[in-house]
């Protein structure tokens, strides 16, 4: 397995450190997106992806089995690093591909690298003017999500962004802060989005226009306009249902099944809101 040890060291500095662990690796690829080649450093067929933020299972962990826990005096063996842009979020790997999403000068970057040898297999950016009210960096908060053939980036300014994961080529993308009004919270877009069948839900929490004209930083004024939590069709961008009359928080959103019904938790600015996912029917909201 490769292990990812991601840093950051003043006054910018991202790194990522990339440590042989045992004899496993990727996972099998969906038919539609193959491994990436041997030439490019690709050789293992075995192990699990982390295409989301926290694991397969946003739980933080892995259900890969034999790592190397005795790591002797020297260490594991370093195989590659790589100096990263502006960023919050951490990397997502799946079949071979680790995609990262930074900020360099004025452009957000969704790219893609080799996991095994780290060289950059492909990039698209888009540009961005964000900055941060209070200061922190100005980079995304937010890790790209992998589905299939298909990766997602939300920039801290709202921008959704979606790509093909073998070349990069870009099949959408949206502005949803200017789509739904959001007036820009303390720190930006923090909230990672989940995949439910076809659809992408994302929390936006946009706001009526008369929220617009208030002096920025006056966040206990702002009104929400129903559309804390939106759902997309993954395959084209389309707005398939908004609720919630709620602004955006920092947290993440929690897909879970119980009792045989699935379920979507969003731990949003006014409190939890919990949903069916598939038909954005809203079961209850906890303030």
């Amino acid at each position: 397995m490769l292990s990812i040890f991601f840093s950051s060291a003043p006054p910018r500095l991202c790194v990522i450190v990339f440590l042989f662990a045992a004899g496993c690796g990727r996972s099998a690829p969906a038919a539609a997106d193959p491994p990436v080649a041997a030439e490019a450093g690709g050789t293992r067929e075995g192990g699990s992806d982390w295409p989301i933020f926290l694991g397969p299972n946003q739980d933080s962990r892995s259900p890969e089995k034999g790592i190397i826990t005795k790591w002797g005096d020297s260490g594991l063996k370093l195989v590659w690093h790589a100096k990263l842009g502006t960023s919050y979020g951490a990397p997502t790997v799946a079949t071979g591909r680790l995609m990262q999403f930074d900020r360099f000068g004025d452009k957000s970057r969704l790219y893609c690298l080799d996991a095994e040898t780290g060289k950059e297999l492909w990039r698209h950016e888009f540009p961005t003017e964000y900055e941060d009210l209070y200061q922190y960096n100005n980079g995304p908060r937010c890790s790209p999500v992998i589905d299939g053939d298909r990766v997602y980036a939300y920039a801290v300014d709202g921008v959704l962004a979606c790509c093909r994961t073998s070349d990069g080529k870009p099949l959408w993308q949206k502005n949803l802060h200017k789509e739904f009004g959001v007036v820009q919270n303390f720190f930006g877009v923090g909230s990672n989005p989940v995949i439910e069948g076809d659809l992408l839900i994302v929390m936006v929490g946009g706001s009526p226009p008369e929220s617009h004209k208030l002096a920025p930083g006056q966040l206990d004024r702002v009104e929400p306009n129903g559309s804390g939590i939106v759902a997309l069709d993954k395959l084209t961008g389309e707005v398939k249902y908004k609720i919630a009359d709620e602004l955006a928080s920092y947290s993440s959103l929690k897909l879970a099944t119980i009792d045989g019904r699935r379920w979507c938790f969003a731990f949003c600015r006014g409190g939890l809101d919990a949903f069916e996912p598939a038909s954005g029917k809203i079961d209850f909201q906890y303030p």
